[in-house]
């Protein structure tokens, strides 16, 4: 440190603000007087580095405040701001596939899982089932705490959920709105109370499962009904949106009541219908409608439609290629980083395709084709405007397979991350990986000459390995994105053997100069293995059940498996 010993602490910290968690790793190591200097000032310099990281969004704000902001559970062991980059910077590169994970299969929910929801905050996870009923388990012990019997719960019952909030359908045009009991005090709604088979049913419940801290109970808060029948529906809190074949209903679940209708949703433009809907999506500016013809985006100020396209005439916009490897055969779940190549457009026009999700998550769209297309549009409110053709936001991600076309199954986006399930496996794509690393140099191979731009996109790709059984893929009814956890239902049959039952534990904090420090490799451990989220085509249809049901009861066996990122 004998060249820095006139420069005074302010400047060499000041130097330090301009380096990555792996670089300042490196210089602790570099001499004693070095690690002398990084104990000293550890608070300083890590506090920097998560600015550098874009971990917290100001330089001013405080730790418990930065902690405040994210749901994982292992955040609650953050004491310093060295932990917290050690334990964001390792979350961020397990997500890329360089970093181990874990997993588990929780055992309470049962095996016959169809639809998961997760409150990382809470510590439960929510489990609708084929054969009817509803469950609530913790999501560390893997306890049922909670339920409603299949006697109450249809089978195949979607479900959504959100700040408290439980959303589930009977048969017909009623939807179910339940309140956790621990949440906050609110005066119950006016409009819709729950009816006489709600209130009978939780005292049922509350039999069943006599907690004194009632943790993980539920409670009758509504009972909507919709004038129509619901062909889809969605719940982004506070607005549940259900979509009829030609109505978009907006509800607000506190106080039960209608807010919005939008009229005419099939209304030809340019000589072409919507189609039948798959699926429906919701924020606060926007509503989205996957019809089988083509999807469109509503404005909700006034029920405009302000963006339109249909599968098989995508605008011509950039493509990138990722190839489906080849899986050795292991004993282990991991996650495996995949290369991105840059193509012409090879969209298959042959055949009539439909987008069977989309999703919003921040200022980006995501929509699924049936094909494992996935159409990316980057600030998509500033795309929809016009202002520049699509081809300067949007990115198309085609997923190949050498051996067959792989089908789309199911979509996640959360957390700037999407998980996408096809018969070919399960893809991680996080959209902006220099976001929180921006030194992260991502090239694309090329083939081919003549390739449009490629708009300001930095996608990095990952596969779950070893969860690659067709028959298994293509019955998974639910992906469930947290900010540490991917949790979806899957076959035990096909499970490898070492996916433990039990839950999965989170390291502890460790010394400067730990192996934390050092996770730009590319080694890839041997470990075990809507709404937001709940992106499925369809969300929910009167078709919503196994179409081989046929084929033996224990093909229709789904346990719910979580693999755990950052660990």
């Amino acid at each position: 440190m004998a060249q820095l010993a006139d420069l005074p602490p302010e400047l060499v910290l000041k130097i330090l603000s301009y380096l990555n968690i792996p670089s300042l790793r490196n210089l602790a190591l570099v001499s004693h007087p070095w690690h002398q200097f990084f104990l000293l000032h550890e608070s300083f310099i890590f506090h920097q580095a998560a600015a550098y990281h874009r971990f917290v969004s100001s330089i001013e704000a405080p730790l418990h405040a930065v902690k405040s902001t994210h749901t994982a559970r292992g955040i609650h062991a953050v004491e310093s701001w060295r932990d917290l980059c050690r334990y964001l910077f390792r979350l961020h590169m397990s997500w890329a596939g360089r970093d181990p994970v874990s997993s588990h299969t929780y055992s309470a929910p049962g095996s016959q899982v169809h639809r998961i929801k997760v409150d990382e905050v809470v510590g439960i996870i929510i489990t609708s089932h084929t054969t009817g009923g509803l469950r609530v388990c913790d999501l560390e012990t893997d306890t049922l705490l909670w339920d409603l019997g299949t006697d109450y719960v249809r089978p195949w019952a979607h479900v959504e959920y959100g700040n408290g909030f439980l959303v589930f359908d009977r048969f017909g045009e009623y939807k179910e709105v339940w309140r956790l009991v621990s949440g906050p005090p609110i005066a119950p709604p006016n409009n819709s109370p729950p009816d006489i088979h709600q209130l009978r049913h939780r005292e049922f419940a509350e039999k069943r499962h006599p907690n004194p801290d009632k943790r993980g109970h539920f409670r009758p808060w509504a009972l909507l009904h919709c004038p129509e029948w619901g062909r889809a529906f969605r719940f982004v809190y506070p607005t549940l949106l259900v979509g009829s074949f030609n109505k978009a209903y907006f509800y607000n679940v506190e106080s039960a009541q209608v807010i919005q209708v939008i009229e005419d949703t099939q209304q030809i433009v340019d000589g072409n219908f919507m189609g039948d809907l798959y699926y429906v999506e919701v924020n606060t500016q926007h509503a989205l409608i996957c019809g089988i013809d083509e999807v469109r985006a509503f404005n909700r100020s006034d029920g405009r439609v302000v963006f339109r396209m249909a599968p098989n005439d995508i605008p011509e916009i950039s493509q990138v290629r990722v190839q489906v490897p080849s899986d050795t055969p292991t004993r282990a779940i991991r996650t495996q980083a995949l290369p991105l190549v840059r193509e012409p457009r090879q969209l298959d026009t042959s055949i009539n395709h439909c987008f069977v999700a989309a999703h919003i998550s921040g200022k980006d769209l995501v929509l699924l084709r049936d094909d494992a297309h996935l159409v990316l549009i980057r600030d998509y409110q500033e795309a929809f405007q016009k202002k520049q053709p699509l081809s300067a936001y949007a990115t198309i991600i085609r997923i190949h397979d050498s051996q067959y076309t792989p089908r789309a199954v199911y979509l996640a986006f959360e957390f700037g991350r999407i998980a996408v399930v096809t018969t070919s496996g399960i893809f991680i794509f996080t959209v902006d990986s220099t976001y929180h690393n921006p030194d992260q140099k991502i090239s694309y191979i090329t083939e081919g000459s003549s390739l449009p731009p490629l708009p300001a996109c930095n996608i990095q790709a990952c596969k779950i390995m070893m969860m690659d059984h067709i028959a298994a893929l293509r019955r998974v009814t639910c992906l469930q994105m947290t900010e540490t956890k991917l949790l979806f239902n899957y076959n035990p049959r096909y499970t490898p053997r070492n996916v433990s039952p039990g839950v999965g534990t989170t390291s502890s904090a460790d010394s400067l100069g730990d192996e934390f420090f050092d996770p730009m490799h590319d080694t890839h451990h041997d470990m075990l293995f809507e709404d937001d989220d709940d992106q499925e085509y369809g969300n929910w249809t009167d078709d919503d059940s196994d179409d081989e049901g046929l084929a033996g009861e224990r093909e229709q066996f789904r346990s719910t498996v979580c693999i755990s990122f950052g660990t």
